[in-house]
């Protein structure tokens, strides 16, 4: 039977000889140095045991030396690799300490460390600086690892923001969804165990630690800074002192994207090759999707688009002309066909809308839905031109239909159309006017209050230079508006043929009003020739007095003939008009306005990626992720509902993770 034995320290110089160098020898040694945890100092009187349960269940047991180390020497083992398990405490009989079962060679001296005493918390990356990781808001993330020390422990811990111990606004579930089970705080970073997939929703109770450490995935969302807290609840072998914590932190700062992400790239545009470029945070994360819709049709009710060859080519798939008639709107035009839009196009306000709609991604696919020859609504009529306008955007398959146009949902059965197909998104503007829209007055903007599944949109001043958002003070808003979107001045994508063709069908109207009138005067002149002004011979002509008679009756029959053609009702047009141009045509393919018009395309742009990402989606849920997603914007709280500016990465993401549910 192998004996074993105990004694404190390390080996003497001929037990270190007889162990390491000969081979007759039938000695094996163990030398464990004991460390506190706190300060890896040597920790004397601690009372290790070691047993050999493949060895008899032999069983040894002593205290630690000054220099922290107690040595096991076993004589005569048969195999050549033996397994053991050590347990011990610190001199006081707390903190006590269970080690793994491993195994220590024949014939050798076999070393460990044994740390006793409150572990440890460590993050650790290395991109840390002094506890403080930064990321760049986007999908450009950052690892960090979550550590137990010694490294060999394993055990289970509380994840948590300190901010979300007060979280003031920074509240989630503003859309009030009953069906909402997020977290209650909105964090300004995502902690996930996977790049994409697997994310932490904190505060986690029981996050394990199984091996040396666990590799986390830092996401950018919102710049700001915040604070992740990780707390030991318990370790594997380990009694944790209740009255002493063990946590650490971490302090994670989001600087913003210097062009913003997802469809907010679009604010950023500045040539008409901007606006081909690909929303990469969509792109990216539609690809991790495992079944996203193909491609989606979106409706955009408003002036027509103009199909420029070019970057909305491919994106129209169809349209039709509800303009009312000519005795409604001037120079009305009745088309049923898009390939007869472009030489009806006198407004290039839907072109400009349906290019906000477009970006970043050529699977949304465009409905062409003409409610008038201007951005502005038919007047009264609701029922007649808006009601079957949706409901034929929604007989062709459009799961979202935006306008940027302003008229009153609740006439003309038009809340019926909305309710009918509740997986369709409707999106509406809050107005370009000094108005706070509340509750009550909701259904008037937009969508239906009662079915949920319309988005009504505020505007807001967009800094670009540092990402900030602020109010504006002729834009709607409110507690019954749903979120907020920048609706300052900003490029658009904007055909430069259509501006030509506009100038030019201004001008042609300039032209045709002038003949017009010209052919009428000239005939009315045929039949009351104008008197003729006399004119002197010569300048001392001037004083005869003959000549001054001739000019008193030539005024009084001036006179008589001007008061006839004003009762006749008949205009002198003057000189044929010279064309001018009502456009600038200097830009290229690009123009700048203003409005929350080209806003509210946005939340259509961004909607309809949502329910690509997770097709499951209602339009209901969309409206709620949409709010949900928001941040919370300083200066915005009051402004809508959702607190602030729309975040299109963070609704990105809420979106996968609802597809991967």
């Amino acid at each position: 039977m192998p004996e074993l034995t105990a004694k404190p320290g390390g080996l003497e110089p001929n037990e270190v000889d007889i162990v390491e160098t000969c081979k007759e020898s039938n000695k094996t040694a163990l030398v464990v140095k004991v460390v506190g945890l706190e300060s890896m100092a040597p920790l004397e009187n601690a009372t290790i045991k070691a047993t050999f349960p493949g060895v008899g269940d032999l069983t040894a047991e002593d205290k630690t030396d000054p220099s922290g180390q107690l040595t096991f020497i076993l004589d005569d083992l048969v195999s050549e690799t033996t397994p053991v398990q050590l347990e011990g405490s610190d001199p006081e009989g707390k903190n006590k300490r269970g080690m793994p079962a491993f195994e220590i060679k024949k014939k050798k001296v076999n070393s460990v460390t044994l740390g006793i005493g409150p572990p440890q918390l460590q993050f650790f990356s290395p991109d840390l600086e002094e506890d403080s990781l930064e990321v760049v808001q986007g999908l450009v993330q950052k690892t960090v690892q979550l550590k137990i020390l010694p490294p060999d422990l394993k055990g289970v811990v509380k994840l948590s923001l300190v901010e979300a111990e007060n979280p003031g606004e920074r509240l989630v579930n503003r859309a009030e969804d009953g069906d909402y089970d997020g977290p209650a705080y909105l964090s300004r970073f995502r902690l996930s165990e996977e790049t994409l997939k697997r994310p932490l929703k904190l505060p986690l109770e029981a996050f394990e630690i199984e091996g040396a450490s666990e590799f986390l995935y830092v996401t950018g969302l919102e710049p700001g800074t915040e604070t992740l807290k990780a707390e030991l609840v318990s370790v594997v072998g380990l009694e944790l002192d209740g009255d002493k914590p063990v946590s650490t932190t971490l302090e994670v700062k989001v600087t913003r994207a210097p062009t913003n992400t997802g469809g907010f790239r679009v604010y950023h545009a500045q040539t008409a090759d901007d606006f081909a470029l690909a929303d990469v945070e969509f792109q990216t994360i539609y690809a991790a999707c495992a079944a996203p819709k193909d491609s989606l049709k979106v409706a955009v009710m408003d002036s027509g688009i103009w199909d420029d060859g070019g970057y909305l080519k491919d994106r129209l798939v169809g349209g039709k002309m509800f303009t009312p008639p000519p005795d409604l709107v001037k120079d009305a035009v009745d088309v049923d066909d898009i390939s007869t839009f472009n030489t009806a196009l006198i407004d290039f306000h839907g072109t400009h809308v349906a290019g906000q709609v477009s970006f970043g991604t050529d699977k949304i696919k465009l409905l062409d839905v003409k409610l008038n020859n201007t951005q502005m609504a038919p007047k009264d009529k609701e029922g007649e031109v808006m009601k079957p306008a949706m409901e034929w955007a929604a007989s062709q398959g459009a799961e979202v239909i935006t306008t940027s146009v302003a008229f009153d949902w609740t006439k003309g059965g038009i809340q019926g159309v909305v309710s009918a197909h509740p997986n369709v998104v409707f999106v509406s503007t809050g107005g370009n006017n000094d108005v706070t829209i509340e509750p009550g007055a909701r259904d008037t903007y937009g969508g239906s209050y009662a079915s949920g599944n319309g988005v009504l949109g505020g505007g807001c001043y967009y800094n670009r230079e540092n990402g900030t958002a602020s109010p504006h003070s002729m834009r709607g808003r409110g507690p019954g508006v749903d979120l907020m979107v920048p609706a300052d001045n900003t490029t658009l994508y904007s055909p430069l043929d259509a501006r030509k063709n506009i100038n030019a069908y201004y001008n042609n109207q300039r032209r045709d009003a002038w003949v017009r009138k010209n052919e009428v005067f000239q005939q009315w002149l045929s039949e009351h020739p104008e008197p003729v002004e006399p004119k002197p011979a010569r300048l001392v002509d001037r004083m005869k007095p003959e000549f001054r008679q001739r000019v008193e009756e030539w005024e009084a029959a001036y006179k008589e003939w001007e008061a006839a053609r004003r009762k006749a009702d008949i205009e002198n047009p003057g000189d044929a008009p010279v064309d001018k141009d009502k456009y600038d045509v200097s830009g290229g393919n690009t123009h700048s306005d203003e409005g929350i018009s080209f806003g509210v395309p946005v939340i259509a742009n961004i909607a309809s990626k949502l329910k690509m990402l997770c097709p499951a989606l209602t339009g209901k849920q969309v409206r709620n992720l949409l709010i949900n997603a928001s941040d919370v914007s300083e200066g915005l709280e009051g402004l809508s509902k959702a607190k602030g500016v729309l975040n299109p990465l963070r609704a990105y993401l809420a979106a996968f993770d609802k597809a991967q549910a």
